[in-house]
């Protein structure tokens, strides 16, 4: 397969876990806000939603202190993931099996960096890790998906 034929898998399984986390941070809010649900029964309902789009996107590994393990979502307004504000600017071969997605989002003057690492498991793309950096700084930092 040609480098631009990836990419543009890439493209689509990233865009694709974005709106899948989008909704799901909806359903968390709705979910959330849901009085005749018992905290258990909540919390049942949020980690089958999001293991089942894990196991989807993202590689099979242990994530202890991040989803789908640790739940935590933005709000309507400062969603986490939101495929109309997040744009991807560049797709980067690092390896055979290995590839990053740029991505932007833009928060007023400043800009939140990300860098999704993505390889190739059993022919499929899959998300393994995600770094972030604010605008002009030089380092990435490994953060939770």
């Amino acid at each position: 397969m040609e480098d631009l034929e990836i990419k543009q898998e890439i493209e689509r399984t990233i865009i694709a876990f974005f709106t899948e986390m989008n909704g799901w941070e909806i359903y968390c809010e709705d979910i959330d806000n849901n009085p005749d649900l018992s905290e258990k029964e909540k919390t049942e309902l949020m980690k089958l939603k999001i293991s089942s789009i894990f196991i989807q996107f993202c590689t099979s590994k242990d994530r202890k202190m991040g989803l789908p393990n640790c739940l935590s979502w933005g709000l309507e307004g400062s969603y986490k993931y939101d495929p109309s504000k997040e744009t991807i600017t560049d797709i980067e071969r690092v390896t055979k099996n290995k590839f990053h997605v740029y991505t932007c989002i833009e928060k007023g003057l400043m800009k939140e960096l990300h860098c999704y690492v993505c390889v190739c498991k059993s022919n499929k793309w899959l998300i393994d890790s995600k770094k972030r950096k604010w605008g002009d700084d030089t380092k990435w930092s490994n953060i939770y998906l």
